[in-house]
C-alpha cells in the first residue's frame, strides 16, 4: 500500500503535518512537501535513532530534496522494519542556508 504524508510550511514558518502516522511493514511512504510563500525550499526527512528503511539503497536515515515551485515529493520509500520512529522534518532556505522550520513527528511501522 502507498501512503502519502502531507507537510505544509506556512508563511509564518510553522510546519503542519500528521503528528503520528501508522503504516504496515512493506508499505510505501511518500512525503509531499508544500511551502506557502517560499519560492525555493530544501526539505530534509531524517532519522537519528534508527530507520525503517534499512533495506533501501543510499542513505536510509536521511532524504533530501530541493523544491522549486509549489510541491516536492520525497519517496516512495518502503518501510521494512517495524517500530516507533521519531523522525525530523526540516525546511531550509537553499540560497541562504537559514533554517525555516524543524520538527519531529512519529512514524509507527506495524508488522504486516
Amino acid at each position: 500500500m502507498k501512503l502519502e504524508i502531507n507537510i505544509v510550511l506556512s508563511k509564518s514558518g510553522k510546519l503542519t503535518y500528521p503528528e503520528r502516522t501508522v503504516v504496515k511493514s512493506e508499505d510505501e511512504i511518500v512525503w509531499n512537501c508544500h511551502p506557502e510563500g517560499q519560492e525555493r525550499t530544501r526539505w530534509t526527512i531524517y532519522f537519528h535513532h534508527g530507520s525503517p528503511f534499512a533495506k533501501e539503497a543510499g542513505h536510509p536515515d536521511r532524504f533530501e530534496a530541493t523544491q522549486i515551485g509549489r510541491t516536492t515529493a520525497l519517496g516512495p520509500f518502503i518501510a521494512y522494519d517495524p517500530g516507533d520512529y521519531k523522525y525530523g522534518v526540516r525546511a531550509d532556505d537553499p540560497v541562504t542556508g537559514s533554517r525555516l522550520a524543524d520538527d519531529d513527528p512519529h512514524l509507527i511501522v506495524e508488522p504486516s
